[in-house]
């Protein structure tokens, strides 16, 4: 190799490995055996340009720029390098879409980080999930029930004797009133009198089956559906429980009045409001008796 085409292919070499665009010589002009040479180094000088090209495509974020040849074997690193990239991409993607499922396993320190991330996230979402879920159930429950008492209110039992009544099932039901709470709140307070309220409930609650309804229907009125339960048998039970209520220790006599209507039978086809008032009647009815019992006995 005479001197002159050594330094050529030497300066092509260098300009290669280091020059952003290297200066191609003329091989035409070397000696024949080195020119050969020279047209490796230019299949070199293409696959390293075309490393060069596509490793700033993926340091730019771009992953659908131009393939290198699959021969190249200077792109086999940077070709997994983009699927991985990829990969990253197509998680990062879900995530953003709510699916906070996705963890990988790409550099160790970007991997503990992002998974970490996602676990925080996920758990975050569920949390919050179960607090909608909570809320949504506590929004129901207020929806049907009485704050005071805890019972169900007026609008879930209308509701659920119109269904009763709708089905034809046979049963009872039965209102109670309270009686002389105005006179425990004039007396004694109102926080005295929700505890009387309180009280009446607790006694009915303990007392009834778990596919028995209570409810509160008014101020000091509350309504019992009894599935399954002959009016005889209602009226039988209310007047075991108005005498324990009675005998219970107290500053102020304890007392309720209730009436009884049948539920089904002849009364299948009646409306909820019609029910409703024949209970109220019937309730009237106790009420006025018990309060002529005291002075009917004194006539005696």
């Amino acid at each position: 190799m005479s001197l002159h085409d050594r330094d050529v292919l030497y300066e092509y070499l260098r300009s290669i490995l280091y020059d952003e665009e290297p200066q191609q010589p003329n091989l035409s002009e070397l000696d024949p055996a080195y020119a050969k040479f020279g047209r490796a180094l230019q299949f070199l000088d293409a696959s390293i340009q075309e490393m060069r090209s596509y490793s700033a495509d993926l340091a730019e974020g771009n992953l659908n720029g131009p393939k290198p040849l699959e021969d190249n074997a200077f792109t086999h690193s940077l070709l997994k390098l983009e699927g991985q990239l990829r990969n990253v991409t197509t998680k990062a993607q879900r995530a953003a879409r709510g699916d906070y499922s996705q963890h990988m396993d790409f550099i160790p320190e970007f991997s503990d980080a992002f998974n970490s991330i996602m676990d925080q996230i996920e758990e975050l979402t569920e949390r919050a999930k179960a607090s909608q879920d909570s809320a949504k159930r506590a929004g129901l429950e207020m929806s049907s029930h009485d704050s005071l008492t805890g019972t169900y209110n007026r609008r879930y039992l209308m509701d659920h004797l119109r269904t009763f009544q709708l089905a034809g099932w046979p049963g009872s039901l039965c209102m109670v009133d309270l009686d002389g709470l105005g006179q425990v709140n004039d007396q004694f307070g109102h926080e005295q009198g929700d505890e009387y309220l309180k009280r009446l409930v607790e006694l009915l609650s303990r007392s009834i089956r778990g596919s028995d309804t209570l409810a509160r229907f008014g101020d000091d009125e509350f309504c019992l559906i009894l599935p399954n339960c002959p009016t005889a048998v209602a009226c039988t039970k209310m007047e075991g429980l108005l005498e324990r209520f009675a005998s219970a220790e107290s500053p102020y006599a304890c007392s309720f009045s209730f009436g009884v209507v049948e539920l089904g039978g002849p009364n299948a086809d009646r409306s909820v409001d019609d029910l409703v008032k024949m209970a109220e009647r019937t309730l009237w009815d106790h009420k006025q008796a018990k309060r002529l019992a005291p002075a009917a006995a004194q006539g005696a």
